[in-house]
């Protein structure tokens, strides 16, 4: 979202008697098409924005201006990015406060001093984090993901026993454990017979990925999250949560879609 959107032309268009055109000569084209200060194109600036919209529900950018004997403020001369997490408005109060401690830079912001935005406003102020929104479903993706990282990184089924008709003392059991993983354990070893002897047996007691629909419920969640945010699943790659592949007529409705309903609506809030 932060790529695409911040990859939209933002042309800044002055009023004229034939019509509206690009105004090229106005400061605020430069800042918002060439170079926003010293250090950021406009597209690291707007991707920025755009991140702490989805992150935070709000965005600053702090306006510096130039200053003359016959205004306080003069001509703008940068914008700089703050970061949402940092930026605070104080209960009643139309002002911001903001404190980097990784940068050290803090400081109070009236509005005029900084150009700023929101998302999912109740007031027009402060906005509300669809990421936060949606912490449930990222963090039933992040167990999932979890969950998938330690079944795969033994590379067998781990939730099983082993069996004997006798008793066994510590120190069998010990080598026997360890000559299980040492012949097993990882995947350059997987799906290797296993040997027993002795009259052991092995009986599984977990289950595997796909009988625990590891992978159906992994591809639901990535699509339940990319609808929280407007984007479309044939973008990631994804079927779709009714598993179904899209085909050219139905891909391009996408596409139509999330130009309609997600890039404009981003260009919008800037």
């Amino acid at each position: 979202l932060a790529e695409d959107t911040a990859s939209l032309a933002l042309p800044l268009l002055k009023r004229g008697t034939n019509g509206d055109t690009i105004a090229y000569d106005h400061n605020s084209h430069r800042l918002l098409n060439v170079a926003p200060n010293d250090f950021m194109t406009p597209m690291e600036l707007r991707e920025h924005m755009m991140f702490d919209a989805m992150l935070w529900g709000n965005w600053y950018h702090l306006k510096n201006f130039t200053t003359n004997s016959y205004d306080q403020y003069g001509e703008m001369s940068s914008l700089w990015p703050l970061e949402a997490a940092y930026v605070v408005r104080p209960w009643r109060q139309f002002y911001w406060e903001f404190s980097d401690a990784t940068t050290g830079v803090s400081g109070s912001f009236l509005p005029d001093d900084v150009w700023r935005g929101t998302i999912l406003s109740g007031n027009g102020i402060d906005g509300m984090s669809i990421t936060l929104l949606a912490r449930e479903s990222i963090g039933l993706l992040l167990a999932a993901e979890e969950q998938g990282a330690r079944l795969f990184s033994h590379g067998i089924q781990t939730d099983f026993v082993l069996e004997t008709p006798d008793a066994l003392d510590d120190d069998v059991k010990k080598q026997l454990r360890a000559a299980l993983m040492q012949r097993h354990s990882g995947s350059n070893n997987a799906f290797l017979p296993m040997l027993l002897e002795g009259g052991m047996k092995a009986s599984k007691l977990g289950l595997t990925a796909q009988e625990s629909q590891y992978l159906e419920a992994r591809a639901f969640q990535v699509d339940d999250i990319a609808s929280v945010f407007r984007y479309p699943a044939v973008l990631l790659g994804s079927a779709g949560k009714g598993g179904k592949t899209s085909t050219f007529a139905s891909a391009e409705q996408f596409f139509e879609s999330y130009t309609k309903h997600t890039l404009e609506i981003g260009r919008a809030h800037v």
